[in-house]
């Protein structure tokens, strides 16, 4: 009779193991991703704020419409009044 036990115990031990590293391994990478992230979170917060033209006109105070038929139409911006300036 093959008896595999001690085999097959140090086997499942040491999946066991590397399971175990492996998460403890995403949860390094996943915490220093996440101090990253906040970094450019923070700066773009700052910049939101510091930023004075309108986001959906891009600061130009006009925006491409699509009217069917004219593709370069473009029309004052309705959410600064075509000022160029956010709100």
């Amino acid at each position: 009779m093959t008896n595999l036990l001690e085999v097959l115990n140090q086997l499942q031990t040491k999946i066991k193991k590397l399971e175990n590293d492996k998460i403890t391994e995403i949860k390094k990478i996943e915490q220093s991703y996440e101090i990253e992230i906040n970094k450019y979170r923070q700066a773009l917060e700052v910049n939101m704020e510091l930023n004075e033209a309108c986001l959906h006109c891009e600061g130009t105070g006009k925006v491409y419409c699509d009217d069917g038929y004219q593709s370069n139409s473009r029309e004052s911006c309705k959410k600064c009044n075509g000022s160029g300036k956010k709100k």
